[in-house]
Order: structure tokens, then C-alpha cells, then sequence
């Protein structure tokens, strides 16, 4: 009787704790086994979640190297045209597939310029993965799979720059 009063409080202290970190408990029927499964993880957004809706002009810096040959990002062009910012955003404007984030320095840096002055920044893609990264709480520290609309539309505007 002991063990199982023992069995049963360890059983419920995990799922309690399952519980905390967000996950959804199940017990089939007369077990005192639980099932753990992990939270569902939701895309994220960075139109809503970095509050781009406003925005007028996007900057795109491409790393290089500097002067004492440390990287650094320097801009390749400013897009301030209201039809291609309003494409970008369309793009973006979805729930993106989060990912691990990649193992390399991010090629470019997006500066989203708003209309009350403030910026938001993100890391986008390098040679081999196409991503999206940023400091904004809700990136959640993961990359973002940037839809393939965005991807074209990065490289034809960066394509007409060569």
C-alpha cells in the first residue's frame, strides 16, 4: 500500500510539473501512468509580434568585412517604395515555422524603419538556410522560416542591386 501511495504522488508531482512547463497531461483509464506530451508549439508572426505594420522604410545591410577586417554590416539598399514595403510585409504577415537556430553569422540585417521613429531589427538568412532572427521577446530565442514569397522577393531586390 505504501509503494503505491509512493507510485501515485510521484506520478502526480510530475504531471504537475508537466503542467508548469505548458505540456498537457493524459492518464489512461485505472493507470497510474501519465503521458507527457509537449506543448504544440504556434508559428509566430513578426508583423504582429515586432509591430510592423507601420513601417516606411526597410534597410538591408549585408555583412562585409570592415576596415580592420572584423564583419560588419553595411548597407546595400533602402527600400522607402509603399508597394514593395506593403509586398514584404504581406510576405511576413503569416504564422512563420519556428526552427533551431542556424550554426552561422547571418549574412543580413533588416532594419524595419517605423513611422514613429523606432526600428526593428532582424538577422536574415546566410549561404545555406533562410531564416529570420531577432532580439524581440517573441522570436522566443528561435529562427523563423521566412516564406518563400519573402525569400524571392529578398533576392530579386537584391539581385537589381549588383
Amino acid at each position: 500500500m505504501e509503494r503505491r501511495r509512493a507510485l501515485m504522488w510521484g506520478v502526480a508531482l510530475i504531471a504537475l510539473l508537466a503542467l508548469a512547463a505548458g505540456c498537457s497531461v493524459t492518464a489512461p483509464p485505472g493507470s497510474p501512468a501519465a503521458t507527457v506530451s509537449p506543448p504544440a508549439v504556434a508559428g509566430l508572426n513578426p508583423v504582429t509580434g515586432a509591430g510592423l505594420s507601420d513601417t516606411v522604410r526597410v534597410e538591408i545591410s549585408q555583412l562585409s568585412a570592415g576596415p580592420t577586417g572584423a564583419p560588419v554590416y553595411v548597407q546595400r539598399l533602402a527600400v522607402s517604395d509603399a508597394a514593395t514595403i506593403g509586398q514584404m510585409l504581406a510576405a511576413l504577415n503569416a504564422d512563420l515555422k519556428p526552427l533551431p537556430k542556424a550554426a552561422c553569422i547571418p549574412e543580413y540585417e533588416l532594419v524595419f524603419r517605423l513611422a514613429n521613429g523606432s526600428a526593428q531589427r532582424m538577422a536574415y538568412s546566410c549561404s545555406d538556410a533562410s531564416f529570420l532572427r531577432g532580439e524581440q521577446p517573441f522570436f522566443r530565442g528561435q529562427d523563423l522560416q521566412p516564406p518563400p514569397a519573402f525569400d524571392a522577393l529578398l533576392r530579386g531586390l537584391l539581385a537589381a542591386t549588383h
